[in-house]
C-alpha cells in the first residue's frame, strides 16, 4: 500500500575538483521501493571518457517529472490528461509498477530495450546530424544534453525513423542524444565540430 522515493535536488559531477570533493551537478540516480514496485534498473550505464573534465557530469536519462508522472498516473490514478496538464504535457509514462499494482499493459522490457537501437551520422558532426531508428512505433521524446549533463534541446520524434536535426546551433564539444518512450531508454553519444 507505500510506495517510497529517494530524490535529491542535484546530481554531482564525474571528477573531483581542487579539493578532492565533487561539484554539484545534473543527474542523480533515485530510488524508488515498495512491494508494487518492479524489480529492475532502469537507464543505462552513464558513458564517461577516459579525459572527463573537472566541470562535465553524466546527462539526465529520465526527467523526474516523467517519475513522478507515472506515480501520479499509475498508483494514484490520476488521468493522463491532468497528469499533463500539473506536470508537462509530453510527460512519459514509465513501467515502474508491478502489473497486479496497477492497470497498464505488460510488456517485456528487456526484449524491447535489446531491439531498439539508435544510429548517429555523421559523428563528428557539423551543421546536422541525422538520428535513425531501428525500429519505432509510438512517440518518443528526444533530449540533448551537452557534456556537463544539461539539457539543451528536447523535441518528440512521431514514430520517424530518420530525422535530421540542425547541430549548428551547438558549441564545439560532446553532447548526448537521449531517446525515451514507456518502453525504451537509450542514450548515444556524438561530437560537434
Amino acid at each position: 500500500k507505500v510506495v517510497g522515493m529517494t530524490y535529491s535536488e542535484f546530481g554531482r559531477r564525474i571528477r573531483s575538483n581542487a579539493a578532492l570533493g565533487t561539484d554539484h551537478g545534473t543527474a542523480a540516480p533515485l530510488f524508488l521501493f515498495g512491494t508494487c514496485i518492479e524489480k529492475q534498473i532502469i537507464g543505462d550505464h552513464p558513458i564517461i571518457d577516459t579525459q572527463v573534465g573537472v566541470d562535465e557530469g553524466v546527462p539526465m536519462q529520465y526527467d523526474f517529472r516523467d517519475i513522478y508522472g507515472t506515480i501520479l498516473q499509475d498508483w494514484l490514478g490520476l488521468e493522463a490528461s491532468e497528469v499533463k496538464s500539473v506536470l508537462h504535457p509530453n510527460v512519459q509514462i514509465l513501467p515502474l509498477f508491478k502489473s497486479g499494482c496497477v492497470q497498464t499493459t505488460s510488456v517485456n522490457q528487456d526484449v524491447i530495450d535489446n531491439e531498439f537501437e539508435i544510429s548517429l551520422y555523421p559523428n563528428p558532426a557539423s551543421n546536422f546530424i541525422n538520428i535513425q531508428f531501428n525500429s519505432i512505433t509510438i512517440t518518443s521524446q528526444i533530449s540533448v544534453f551537452d557534456a556537463k549533463g544539461g539539457l539543451v534541446d528536447k523535441f518528440q520524434n512521431e514514430k520517424n525513423s530518420l530525422i535530421s536535426m540542425d547541430s549548428s546551433k551547438y558549441h564545439s564539444g560532446s553532447y548526448f542524444i537521449h531517446v525515451q518512450n514507456r518502453y525504451v531508454n537509450k542514450t548515444k553519444k556524438f561530437i560537434k565540430i
